[in-house]
């Protein structure tokens, strides 16, 4: 989101085809929606294993 903002609504291209382009109600391509699930999911893995370390 802060992407968008800053950059006034304009998104970097990572390529072409279906994949890349802007879905018709957000502005957002199916590649942005796996890259930030995708890291959403890395951070979740990353807290929850310092978490579970320290506890011990």
């Amino acid at each position: 989101m802060g992407e968008l903002v800053l950059m006034d609504g304009v998104l970097f291209i990572y390529g072409q085809g279906f994949f890349y382009e802007s879905l018709e109600t957000i502005p957002f391509s199916p590649v942005d929606l796996v890259i930030i699930l995708g890291s959403g999911a890395i951070t979740y893995i990353f807290m929850h294993t310092i978490i579970l370390y320290s506890k011990e």
